[in-house]
Order: C-alpha cells, then structure tokens, then sequence
C-alpha cells in the first residue's frame, strides 16, 4: 500500500491465524519479499518457516540440517542471499543438554542462496548445559536470540537477544560484521521487562532504531508503562529520540523509509491481539494509522510486484 493507506495490494495468500506471514522484508531492489512464520511464542515453539517471493513465485525455502525452524529472513547487501537465525536440531539440542562443548557446534545464524541451497553458517550458538536454549554472546553478556536484522550498506549483523539465566535485566542486541567476526553485545538500553527486546538497522544501514523504556517498564503488573523509538549508534549510545508512542501499547519493529523520514511499525495494547499499523513523519513527529495489521516493512523502491 502507499504511504497514506491507499491502494492497498495482495502479494501473497496462504497464510493463517495459527501462522501467520510475519516479519518480511525487502530485496535491495524491491522486487522481492523474504518473511516468516513465525507467532508471539518465538521460533522455539511455533516451528517457523522462510518463504521467498520472487517473479510472483511463493516458495517455502527447505531449511538446512542444521535447524528445524527458521525466522527473522534478511536480504544480503547484494540480494543474492538470505540469512536468517536458525533454531537448532534435535540433535544439537541433545549435545547441548548433556555436555558443554558438544563435538559439533549449533549455527545460530546462517545463510542460502535464493534456492534455498549452498547453507553456510555465520554464528554460532554457545553451549551452557542449563537450558535447551543455546545462547549467544560474549562473557557473561549471554542472551536467547529471538531475530536477527541485516544492515543494508555494509551487511553487518544484528541479532535480538532475551535475558537469559536472569544475567540480563533486559533484552540486549547483539552485533557482528557480515562475516559473524566481532561479535559483541551493546549495553543495557532499557528495553524493559513488558516488551520482548525490538530493534533493527535504521534505513542509512549504520545506526539502530529500538524501542526503549520511557516509564514504569520493569513492572509487568503496571499498564501505564510508556515506551519511545529512539536511534542508537553500534557503540550504544542514544543519539536521538525520535518518537514517544502511546502508553499501555507495544511496538513491533521499526522500518525506516529511504532517506530516514518515515518510519513504519504496528502497535498493539497490552494483552489485545489485534495490533494496528502506522507511519510517522520524524520530521513533524506525527504519526497517523494507516489499517489494522502488524508487521509493516517499507518497500525500498517502488516497483511492481505481482501477486503469488
């Protein structure tokens, strides 16, 4: 759909309330759309899948060995590869249970080609013996990646992190270069105990937009709990905020338009499952509704693409 909520157009069909379409994004030329299947419970429990739509073609890409369930899709910088976080095999899950250094590592994240062949991991899971959870992270900065995102100039990675074993107060992000080398965690941004951790790439592919706590957010029994957008560097450091969102509601992640003056996301109230989408000018700081849905993505550039 545009920009305003109009001309709204049908690519894709199949999905369903159990599993939804969730999470897509975009070829660097806008003419294809990768996403996944993903529900509220995370890739641990819902045995997410990627689907690919390319020349008006819908595929389910066949997940490697290695993982038996997929999620948060993302192109390459050139768009001839997707990678995506990779929730570990049964047989990996195993290892990890019964041992601390398991004979083969578990890939966390990974890539294939557009046919879904030639897998290759980036980054690893590591071991704890505690949970059947692998984490990711460096020291004691461990958390339970629930996505990743990819930065549209250089391919550096970003992945979503959960607190885990309690070590974390909140969920963190994590980040590493294209090749999943330099893997570190970014301080506590104050994402708060009400929002499972949200953030991606802004659309100059360098900075980061999250969702960080303004008011009461480490209280899950507080409603009135407020939350912000705010830009961050890959040092951590709050740059900028860029909009202050409604109390009581939860944002999905953020996509910035090209050139940084939009921003698109869906909200939805505390314990309501219907969410609804808008698009702010961070240039006036408004922002107005443009239909129900979540999960809104901005089209890098306006090409036509036909429906599956």
């Amino acid at each position: 759909m545009d920009p305003d909520g109009t001309d709204k157009r049908k690519v894709t069909s199949g999905g369903s309330t159990s599993k939804p379409f969730r999470h897509p994004r975009w070829s660097p030329d806008g003419t294809m759309l990768v996403f996944d299947t993903a529900d509220d419970s995370y890739v641990m429990e819902s045995q997410s899948n990627v689907y690919l739509l390319r020349k008006g073609r819908l595929t389910k890409l066949q997940l490697p060995r290695d993982c038996s369930a997929a999620t948060s899709p993302a192109f390459s910088v050139k768009g001839d590869r997707i990678l995506f976080y990779c929730y570990p095999s049964a047989s990996y899950l195993n290892a990890y249970q019964t041992m601390k250094t398991p004979a083969v590592r578990a890939p966390a994240v990974g890539s294939v080609g557009l046919d879904g062949s030639g897998w290759r991991p980036i980054i690893y899971h590591i071991p704890t013996g505690q949970t059947d959870q692998p984490a990711v992270g460096v020291g004691t900065n461990l958390g339970i990646p629930v996505g990743i995102d990819v930065s549209p100039s250089d391919g550096a990675i970003l992945i979503r992190l959960l607190p885990f074993q309690s070590v974390m107060d909140n969920g963190r992000i994590a980040l590493a270069s294209s090749g999943g080398s330099n893997l570190r965690v970014l301080p506590d941004l104050g994402g708060g105990e009400n929002s499972a951790w949200r953030g991606r790439f802004a659309a100059n592919g360098v900075d980061i937009v999250v969702s960080q706590c303004q008011k009461v957010c480490n209280d899950r029994d507080r409603t009135d709990f407020v939350y912000a957008f705010v830009r961050v560097n890959r040092s951590g450091v709050t740059t900028k905020k860029l909009l202050t969102l409604p109390a009581s509601s939860l944002a999905d992640l953020p996509t910035g338009s090209p050139g940084g003056t939009y921003l698109t996301y869906s909200l939805h109230p505390r314990g309501q499952s219907r969410s609804t989408m808008y698009v702010a000018d961070l240039s006036k700081g408004s922002q107005k509704t443009v239909g129900a849905g979540r999960d809104p993505a901005w089209q890098p550039k306006a090409v036509p693409l036909p429906s599956s």
